[in-house]
């Protein structure tokens, strides 16, 4: 292990009520190690199964931007290419047998920007969500996402403003 990949694994390692409380004086998000944690009381806490959750994350990462990329292109053989892309970029491979939150982050923003485009604003929340747990960069990645919802949003916007400011003159 690295040194985060050892900090990961030694947060994991402690009961949910520890790792929410260190979580909270240090500047990481606790979703990764709660899954962490549980993946670790199922298969073991030796190197290769800590990592092999994030690569479980980077195959579901393949999969998710395959149905993202199938909504923005409507081709589904582009799509494959596209997702196979993903899953032999050396940079998202490094990060797939690392210990750490990466592959679930991007993993959750593919997956929040698909359910968007298919109009299941619930799930695309849940997923935002579940994004700001994950990983501090998660707010940097909500200001594009609510700057596009506006300017999905701004006619009905704009006539719920207009109805609202009339209706309080009456």
């Amino acid at each position: 292990y690295w040194r985060d990949e050892a900090f990961s694994v030694l947060l994991a390692s402690k009961g949910l009520k520890d790792i929410l409380f260190l979580t909270i004086k240090d500047n990481s998000p606790p979703l990764y190690y709660f899954l962490l944690h549980f993946w670790m009381k199922l298969f073991g806490d030796v190197e290769y199964v800590t990592r092999s959750l994030s690569l479980l994350f980077l195959f579901l990462l393949c999969l998710s931007s395959f149905f993202l990329l199938k909504v923005l292109l409507k081709n589904w053989k582009v799509s494959f290419l596209g997702s196979l892309a993903i899953l032999l970029n050396p940079f998202l491979i490094e990060y797939g047998f690392e210990a750490r939150a990466y592959i679930l982050f991007a993993l959750l923003v593919v997956t929040a920007t698909f359910f968007y485009l298919n109009k299941k604003y619930l799930l695309s929340s849940l997923f935002l969500g579940l994004m700001i747990f994950t990983h501090n960069f998660g707010i940097l990645f909500l200001i594009p996402f609510f700057v596009f919802w506006f300017l999905d949003n701004r006619e009905s916007l704009k006539t719920k403003i207009i109805s609202f400011s009339s209706s309080n003159e009456r």
